[in-house]
């Protein structure tokens, strides 16, 4: 049986630390973390950081979104339907 997959969402300036613990405590809980830090993460030349990580959504089991009093940019990608809104 493979490895579930988890995608590790936020904003990233403000909640480095309460990312990193995530990334050491849920390897340890047998899944495999999927992040903008890891080398495994799909990155594109030319993609905004956004549709990187839509990108990589689908690619994986379990979506776990770290919230806080910060919110990231309004979406600006190729898909227009979301153009306007915040991911995080």
């Amino acid at each position: 049986m493979s490895q579930k997959r988890v995608f590790l969402g936020s904003t990233s300036s403000d909640l480095k630390d309460v990312r990193a613990e995530l990334r050491q405590l849920i390897p340890t809980l047998g899944f495999k973390v999927i992040c903008f830090e890891d080398p495994e993460f799909k990155k594109l030349p030319g993609k905004s950081a956004h549709d990187m990580c839509l990108d990589n959504v689908p690619d994986c089991d379990i979506h776990v979104l770290i919230i806080n009093e910060n919110f990231g940019d309004e979406y600006r990608g190729a898909d227009p339907d979301l153009n306007g809104k915040s991911v995080t």
